[in-house]
């Protein structure tokens, strides 16, 4: 939903989605981390990328394959979190 809200410009709607999955006890975290890059929050996403891996999320798998994730590729604490999952492997 926040990805079609972004698709059609409208960052309302993404924050709406944002909220919602921010109140769910049972949401993925990898999905919250999602969230923050559509919106461009790459310090969020990277916070909420260690927490998914912490807290292994079975989503945080798919976090070097999808656009979103070009936010925040070359930041030093994206790679450390990418070669921990490499090792846990």
């Amino acid at each position: 939903m926040g990805e079609a809200y972004a698709k059609a410009g409208r960052s309302a709607g993404i924050r709406q989605v944002l909220a919602l999955l921010l109140k769910t006890s049972d949401v993925s975290q990898a999905l919250i981390t999602r969230m923050y890059l559509i919106r461009g929050e790459s310090e969020q996403a990277i916070r909420w990328y260690e927490k998914a891996f912490d807290e292994r999320d079975p989503f945080v798998v798919w976090i070097r394959w999808t656009p979103q994730e070009s936010l925040v590729w070359k930041d030093p604490r994206f790679q450390n979190l990418v070669h921990r999952m490499n090792s846990t492997q």
